[in-house]
């Protein structure tokens, strides 16, 4: 059953979110500070370029790779 909310509802409580320009630490901090598991990234008109994730740090970590390279 669908709750009774209204996305202009969601709309009302802040968001995190991240520019191009975030520093990956500040990402990964914010989602083990938060207990979340992505961050949408937004450009200057606040329009969603993407979505990064525990898994997409993990990974960078991992393969000691540049996030550019997986883009």
């Amino acid at each position: 059953m669908l709750n009774d909310s209204l996305v202009i509802d969601a709309y009302r409580h802040q968001f995190l979110v991240a520019t191009p320009d975030t520093d990956v630490i500040e990402i990964a901090t914010n989602l083990v500070t938060y207990h979340i598991g992505s961050i949408p990234v937004i450009d200057k008109d606040d329009k969603i370029l993407g979505i990064i994730t525990r898994t997409d740090l993990l990974r960078v970590m991992v393969n000691e790779a540049r996030i550019e390279r997986w883009a």
